[in-house]
């Protein structure tokens, strides 16, 4: 049994000056030491230097099986102030049971953490606590942040994330949010916490709230309220929908991408007349837009192909004139240009801006996901840039429903050079002749958009739904993922991919991403291993098949699609799937065991894996059990059906440790980096729990759908002339509606390969449609 270490985090944004908070940001990252046992590190933002009372200190608080909130303010009533040595105060605490450490930045003093035992947690909290001055003239109670850590019994590792503090501008309170990161480590042996040194600047700026103009052609403004909000300065008609979304944002310098902190939204419904396309508005010249009773975000309406500029004003406390950094960008769908003024420097100003759109594209847009990075001048030390990544989400089958619309967030990334302003824009398909290594005769796709960056970050392609059959070869070793491939990185685009399996190296780090890839294994393939076919960590975490089973059969049909595994095991001992272990019930004839993975706040797609089937969970007389490793991927939902096979059958399921993937049904993605040889972006994936485990009765559907698979033509039995019937593909989209006609028989050939949903009454059934 492996344990699992989950982190949860818990931060606070006390860090007050005057009107203007300071955010701060840091990473939480381990590496294996071997013998199960892990190191963790502790890197916090160190900017721009700062004075020796402003340093904040880490330290740690543990204890056994105690649900610590808040760490009591008595453990930092007097922190360790010694920078060159560690401290350990191991003082006795009220409210807490269980053995503490206190421990300083330094990594020479590491804490030594026995792994749990099963059915059990050990749960600890790192403290970070800042000494004030009387000249601060802040309350004297040490302002902190907490890292609260939960150590499980159970679990996988996955890759480890970084964390920031996340704040609430103007509120001297706690804010929670909550990050897991598991890691291996068997009962009885031990985890090392150790901590890399951590000194945090106290650069502050102002609230994000302060001085928000949306005007056209203004580019200054200045402004007493630091809550003058948003500002329509135009007249509107022909409008596309988007929504924007404030946040900031603090950098850990040199990592790739951050979490988002100090995040508020405000809500704009303006008076609008009724129109057949969109709502339009009725805006006059500089009409505030009036913020919603709950403050969940600003709706607003653009014409399309017209500039919205946005303008970000700080006030600095010292001078009633407000410097301002202005941005403009064009929402249409076809390109958009940032500006950032050139002789920026002020300090107060927010670290950086994150939008969200949800845009409604029309009939005529290209499908896919179309993403586009813009640049922000970030950091108040005049060295960062930030970039916001705006993934527009497009559908060939002209507007989306209403509820499928994506609100698309952008992912901010920070670079460690500072550019001291100019313009930024991306283009799409055309424009790009001599850069970034584009030939100028280069066709550009006009499925995606490309991107372009200022600095080092690998460009990451769009991708889209083309699935192109080609193989090239894919190395399985100890350490890395390597693909072979001629293609340059520009073509890059969704493929399947064989697995050569190496039977003598069954592991892979799953840090090193050479590319985005989609896994298959086939038949043939597999038949060179029989007696010994291994999967191992492929990105996140694939499968794990036991030396002595072989797979007849694996196989995926493209984005949209789970994959098909048959397997053969020769053992008498149960082949186990990697799932969550449900509990020992032990269903009767005719029933079924369910159990479903799901995640919150994302769509989820049901998929039945009937018994006795190609996709069946295989029972045998022996009750050793064999069957496929099912791929949970996010936001997806699956129903597994197990039939007991005879009267006198009893049998208790060996499900343990379902994941739930880091990525969407399309299958296991990783970015495609363009002319980088390696990369250590890691992609970290979420185990997730069940509680709705039950037996119920198990009743045959009346529709039966064949051939399934079906390379288009499909016939339906079972159900009436006539018959309504409806086809969804896998994120829930209807593709196709009609009646059944007399034949029975429907053609599908148009569809794009995949997984489908037909519906026909109130039966379903999944279809498999091959190209």
């Amino acid at each position: 049994m492996r344990s699992l270490l989950s982190l949860l985090f818990c931060l606070t944004t006390l860090v007050l000056q005057g009107s203007h908070l300071s955010l701060l940001g840091g990473t939480l990252w381990y590496e294996y030491v071997g013998n199960g046992q892990f190191v963790f590190h502790l890197d916090v933002i160190t900017d721009c230097g700062s004075p020796t009372n402003n340093v904040m200190f880490p330290q740690v608080s543990m204890s056994t099986g105690v649900n610590l909130n808040y760490v009591n303010r008595t453990i930092i009533d007097e922190p360790c102030v010694n920078l060159g040595a560690g401290c350990d105060l191991n003082a006795s605490t009220s409210g807490y049971t269980g053995e503490k450490h206190y421990v300083q930045h330094l990594a020479s003093r590491p804490v030594t953490v026995l792994a749990p035992a099963p059915g059990s947690y050990h749960e600890f909290t790192i403290v970070t606590s800042q000494p004030r001055q009387p000249s601060d003239n802040l309350p004297t109670v040490n302002n902190i942040f907490c890292i609260r850590v939960r150590m499980y019994a159970e679990g996988y590792p996955r890759s480890s994330p970084k964390f920031i503090m996340r704040g609430t501008p103007n509120v001297p309170a706690m804010s929670n949010f909550r990050m897991d990161m598991p890691a291996v480590a068997p009962y009885g042996d031990s985890i090392h916490i150790s901590y890399a040194q951590a000194m945090i600047s106290q650069t502050a700026f102002a609230p994000f709230t302060t001085g928000y103009t949306l005007a056209s052609p203004v580019k200054n403004i200045q402004s007493n309220n630091v809550n003058s909000g948003l500002t329509l300065a135009n007249n509107w008609s022909n409008y596309d929908q988007f929504l924007i979304t404030k946040k900031a944002e603090a950098f850990v310098d040199g990592l790739r991408t951050s979490e988002v902190i100090c995040e508020r939204h405000y809500q704009a419904i303006p008076t609008y007349a009724s129109s057949t396309a969109y709502p339009v508005p009725t805006v006059t010249a500089n009409q505030p837009i009036q913020q919603s009773a709950d403050g969940s975000y600003i709706r607003a309406f653009v014409p399309k192909g017209d500039t919205l500029q946005l303008q970000l004003a700080a006030l600095d406390p010292g001078s009633a004139t407000l410097d301002a950094l202005y941005e403009s960008f064009v929402v249409n769908g076809s390109g958009a240009s940032f500006n950032t003024s050139p002789g920026y420097t002020n300090p107060s100003l927010i670290n950086a801006l994150q939008m969200e759109f949800v845009w409604i594209p029309d009939s005529s847009t290209v499908r896919g996901i179309h993403r586009n990075i813009i640049r922000f001048r970030d950091d108040d030390c005049n060295r960062s840039v930030a970039y916001l990544v705006v993934d527009l989400v497009t559908d060939s089958i002209g507007l989306l429903p209403s509820d499928t619309i994506r609100s698309c967030k952008g992912a901010i990334a920070a670079m460690p050079q500072f550019i001291s302003g100019g313009n930024f824009h991306w283009e799409p398909m055309t424009n790009l002749d001599n850069l970034y290594g584009y030939p100028s005769n280069h066709t550009f796709d006009t499925n995606r958009v490309y991107t372009l960056y200022n600095g080092p970050i690998p460009v990451y392609k769009v991708y889209t739904e083309v699935i192109p059959l080609r193989t090239p070869e894919i190395l399985l070793t100890n350490s890395q993922v390597q693909l072979k491939d001629p293609r340059p990185y520009d073509e890059w685009k969704w493929y399947q991919y064989e697995v050569l399996i190496d039977e003598d190296r069954t592991t892979l780090d799953s840090s090193v991403h050479h590319g985005r890839f989609h896994v298959v294994a086939r038949k043939e393939l597999c038949d060179r291993y029989s007696s010994r076919a291994h999967f191992s960590k492929i990105g996140s975490y694939l499968a794990a098949m036991h030396r002595d089973t072989s797979i007849e059969r694996f196989e995926t049909y493209g984005p949209g699609s789970e994959f098909e595994m048959t397997i053969h095991n020769t053992r008498s001992n149960p082949v186990w799937l990697e799932g969550i272990v449900l509990p020992g019930i032990e269903p009767k004839p005719g029933q079924v065991l369910v159990g479903r993975i799901y995640r919150q706040n994302v769509l989820q797609y049901t998929d039945t894996l009937e018994a006795n089937d190609k996709f069946s969970l295989i029972l045998k007389t022996t009750h050793a059990f064999a069957g496929p490793d099912l791929m949970m991927t996010r936001g997806t939902s699956f129903t597994i059906n197990i039939e007991i096979l005879a009267q006198s059958d009893s049998v208790r399921v060996p499900i343990d440790r379902l994941y739930d993937m880091p990525y969407p049904k399309e299958g296991f993605q990783m970015s495609s980096m363009y002319n980088s040889t390696e990369s250590s972006r890691v992609v970290p994936f979420v185990v997730m729990t069940t509680d709705n485990i039950r037996v119920v009765e198990h009743t045959d559907t009346k529709l039966h759908v064949y051939p399934n698979p079906t390379t288009g033509l499909l016939q339906l039995d079972g159900v009436e002339d006539s018959a309504p019937y409806s086809v969804t593909n896998a994120t829930g989209v209807e593709v196709v509606r009609g009646q059944l006609p007399e034949s029975h028989s429907i053609n599908l050939s148009s569809l794009p390969a995949g997984v489908y949903v037909i519906r026909v009454n109130e039966e379903i059934q999944r279809v498999i449609l091959q190209k």
